[in-house]
């Protein structure tokens, strides 16, 4: 007997079972990152993203337009690295379609497939094929050319599409091919595919990828710590309550004209969303009004309401006083104590903690964004899979946000040491941007498994360095590697300042060692020795 359509319930169920089946297999997923380094994250962070949205559809009233919205609005401030920001579009996009389905069948689900795949492909600025985007894009394309009615026949193909898709995406990307492993990105979402179809076939196991079988372990992810003061806006405003909450069922793009309305019976405001649905935040001494204007243009609930003037009287005497606004504010991703303690020195208003392995999601920026007394803000991700996410809050923040692609922790001190907020917005981005080009980022860290890449047969365990976010050598120890990568004809080591960040895996004395064999190799080089404090790598090297 065919099934034609799936209720809302079964939707619900089908995205907590997708997540589930992913969370089972996020370690699966991250041992397929190329590099063989000890922070593969795409399982990681795809899983995160995924949690996201089931903690906003758990409460969600069982109607498609509540399931959909709170998938959008849970993918959204979830996001982390590039693989979570891209996953969030494609859950966007299928949300997008379902939202105002009365049941959903075959053509809502080409409709929603093929938005997905549109917006994953509009999230990256240069698309890459052999990517989550090829497999998307697979499935869509399957799913255009099915000809059943039948939801589980539909999803059936679907899935053997993207399947099919991710087995070919090594011939697509050689890096894939000589390391041994397919796209990790296209696998975590053939995952929560499968998860949803099994939820439909009344499957009730969630499958193991990396064995097959029904049993998978997980370790619990790291979820980054923001370290900046939330009431400090608070302390400032002259207006008595904190007022958050979300619309929904809005229709049409009403953005602008709330905040300013709100504007005008408050500070502090933020309207955030893509038109159905809203989040809001503001500082009022009214919140009766500001509920009003909002129920105006849809309906409300995550109504939370805070007295600041009681907030104020318990912070008051132990609270230091605290700068006036800035016109241009700094927030800097830092990874290890040592390396958080120069960004402070260079005067960056909001220290963020993420990098590898630990990668802020887009509510992390926006919260510290909304948290700074600054209309402009530039952010320094210093890490290549943190651009993305900083971009999106670019996009839905009220603020003038500007991202500098920094992607290494070296370029983020070279681009914070010009930092200027008595100049304009744009003569500091010039002036980041020219400052990033001019230093070499070098990190070392221990190979997690034995694979062959950049012609270079790595054992687990070797020391591996990676110089601007390529393995250019390895060795039995740190300093092998290291003295290796420089010998790299990108480098060219003369009169150069180099400085060693030593972090967890090295000491001191290590660092000292190692920059003395430096200086005995190149004699023109100065080196300086400086405590990062940062996991997982023995030493962040910058090279200017």
């Amino acid at each position: 007997m065919n099934k034609t359509g799936i209720t809302n319930a079964e939707f619900k169920g089908m995205i907590l079972n997708a997540a589930s089946t992913l969370s089972k297999n996020k370690d699966y997923i991250d041992s397929l990152n190329v590099f063989p380094v000890p922070d593969g994250d795409t399982g990681t962070n795809m899983n995160l993203t995924m949690q996201s949205v089931v903690r906003e559809i758990e409460n969600t009233e069982d109607d498609f337009k509540s399931i959909s919205d709170a998938i959008a609005l849970g993918s959204l401030k979830g996001a982390r690295g590039n693989s979570g920001v891209i996953l969030s579009q494609i859950l966007k996009g299928f949300s997008s379609q379902t939202a105002d389905a009365r049941v959903i069948d075959v053509p809502v689900l080409v409709s929603a497939l093929n938005k997905s795949s549109e917006l994953a492909y509009k999230a990256v600025m240069k698309p890459k094929e052999g990517t989550i985007l090829t497999v998307c894009k697979a499935i869509a394309n399957a799913a255009s050319s099915q000809k059943t009615d039948d939801v589980i026949e539909f999803f059936e193909n679907v899935v053997d599409s993207g399947k099919e898709m991710l087995e070919k995406t090594p011939d697509m990307l050689p890096i894939l091919k000589e390391a041994g492993v397919v796209d990790s990105g296209g696998t975590g979402l053939v995952v929560i595919m499968t998860g949803m179809l099994n939820f439909l076939k009344g499957i009730d196991v969630d499958i193991d990828f990396s064995t097959g079988s029904a049993e998978a372990k997980s370790k619990d992810a790291k979820i980054p710590k923001l370290e900046y003061d939330f009431s400090d806006e608070h302390i400032h405003s002259k207006y008595s309550y904190c007022t958050e909450f979300l619309i929904n069922g809005v229709e049409g793009v009403h953005n602008d004209e709330l905040r300013g309305k709100l504007e005008k019976i408050g500070d502090c405001v933020l309207v955030v969303g893509d038109g159905e649905i809203l989040k809001v935040h503001v500082h009022t001494d009214n919140p009766g009004q500001a509920l009003q204007h909002a129920l105006e243009i849809g309906y409300l609930n995550d109504i939370k309401i805070e007295n600041m003037d009681e907030q104020r009287k318990k912070t008051k005497k132990q609270s230091a006083p605290v700068s006036p606004r800035k016109s241009i504010a700094l927030i800097c991703v830092s990874s290890g104590d040592g390396i958080d303690e120069v960004f402070k020195q260079l005067n960056a208003d909001v220290i963020i903690k993420g990098g590898q392995s630990m990668n802020p999601s887009v509510e992390d920026f926006m919260a510290a964004v909304d948290s700074i007394r600054s209309e402009n803000v530039i952010i320094l991700p210093n890490n290549k899979n943190i651009i993305l996410a900083c971009e999106q809050v670019a996009e839905v923040s009220k603020k003038n946000v500007q991202v500098v692609s920094t992607r290494s922790i070296p370029q983020g001190i070279n681009a914070a040491m010009v930092f200027n907020p008595d100049i304009s917005v744009n003569e500091n981005i010039d002036n980041m941007n020219e400052a990033i080009e001019e230093v070499h980022s070098i990190q070392i860290t221990k190979a997690v498994r034995t694979t062959s890449i950049n012609d270079l047969q790595i054992s687990e365990g070797d020391y591996i360095a990676i110089l601007d976010g390529d393995i250019k050598a390895k060795g039995f120890y740190a300093n092998d590697a290291v003295l290796a990568c420089m010998d790299d004809k990108d480098l060219k080591i003369d009169d150069q300042s180099i400085t060693l960040f030593y972090g967890e895996g090295s000491s001191e004395a290590d660092a000292e060692k190692l920059s003395e064999l430096i200086e005995e190799k190149y004699p023109d080089v100065e080196v300086d020795v400086a405590y990062g404090g940062q996991p997982l790598y023995p030493y962040i090297i910058s090279v200017e």
